[in-house]
Formats: C-alpha cells, sequence, structure tokens
C-alpha cells in the first residue's frame, strides 16, 4: 500500500465525522447484514423500506470505531471528497486532520450555543437531524420577527460548518438551507 493510501487509512480512523453524524443522519444496512449489525450492538430501525441506523454511532467510542474490521458495508465503502484528496496526495494527512478539527470546532461552538444549562444532553443526539430542526425553528423565528442577533451568529457558524463539509466531505443540502435563511436576516441598525 502506497504512502497515501496509508495516509488516507489514517484520516479516516482518526476523523469519524461520518460515524458522529456530522455527516449524516443514518446509515443504511444492506438486507444480509442485518443480522451481523444487530450483533455488533447497534440499534437498528425501519426507515421506509430500508434497514438503518442512527448517528452517532453506538460504536464509535473513545475517538474511534470500536467495530471497525466488522463495521457494516456501507461504512466500509463510504469514501468522503478528502479522504480521496488524501489518496490522491492532493492534500497531505496534516492538512486533512486541521480540516477535520476545523469542522470538530464549529460543532463544539454550536452545540454549545445549542446547548443551554437546562438541557446539555444534546451533545448526544444526532447532529444532522439537530441541525435540520434548528433550520426550521429559525425559519420560524425569522418569519415572526423574533430571531435575535445572537441566533443569527449561531446560523453564520453553521452555515461556514456546512461550507467545509460540502467542499470537503460530502454535498449537503443544508448549506443552500442555511444560505438562504442568512439571506433572509432583516436589517440591524
Amino acid at each position: 500500500m502506497g504512502q497515501s493510501a496509508k495516509d488516507a487509512s489514517t484520516l479516516c480512523i482518526k476523523c469519524g465525522l461520518c460515524c458522529l453524524g456530522t455527516l449524516f443522519s443514518h446509515v443504511q444496512v444492506h438486507p444480509n447484514e442485518v443480522q451481523q449489525v444487530k450483533e455488533l450492538g447497534l440499534t437498528l430501525r425501519e426507515r421506509g423500506k430500508d434497514t438503518v441506523f442512527d448517528l452517532a454511532c453506538s460504536a464509535f467510542k473513545d475517538g474511534c470505531c470500536s467495530v471497525y474490521k466488522s463495521r457494516p458495508k456501507q461504512c466500509v465503502t463510504y469514501i468522503c471528497k478528502l479522504n480521496k484528496d488524501v489518496m490522491n496526495a492532493t492534500c497531505s494527512l496534516s492538512e486533512g486532520l486541521d480540516i477535520v478539527q476545523e469542522v470538530k470546532k464549529y460543532t463544539d461552538q454550536v452545540l454549545s450555543a445549542l446547548s443551554p444549562k437546562e438541557n446539555p444532553d444534546l451533545r448526544t443526539h444526532n447532529y444532522r437531524l439537530l441541525l435540520i430542526e434548528h433550520h426550521k425553528n429559525s425559519l420560524q423565528k425569522l418569519a415572526q420577527g423574533t430571531l435575535t442577533a445572537r441566533e443569527e451568529e449561531v446560523i453564520c457558524i453553521i452555515f461556514e460548518q456546512m461550507k467545509l463539509i460540502d467542499r470537503f466531505f460530502d454535498s449537503t443540502l443544508l448549506l443552500n438551507r442555511y444560505g438562504e435563511l442568512i439571506q433572509s436576516f432583516p436589517e440591524r441598525p
């Protein structure tokens, strides 16, 4: 295996953004893997005609996948844009890890802003679904004229994070949704 392939593998293992629910809300499980995935201890649910498990993945522990060698096929075959860039040597491992840390920094800022003292357990919820719900609530507040300057700041932080995710990991509709929200902000004196 060449150095760039080794670096891409290292990046994948050290990143975990897909496991944490930062990039996706769930993972689809192939029908022939359902029993194996259950044996890994992952909780499955039906989503339409598909079987999925929600993210953040319960097998992601202490910063890495605890079932890496027997992880589901969807996890094995997913390769983000950043990993491809490292694999193709158009981005170094060091640069890739810096990008990952930047995305995680934004996640921490968003969770800190959205997790009031009376609800600190938001950090254990599905991050992607949290952002979708946040967007919906922000649209309502915008329509009612009750969106605060601090809430606008949080929306801008999420937008910056979505720009990184869209550019380096995977396309996301949340980039457009939050961009449209920002364009609808009222003028402030």
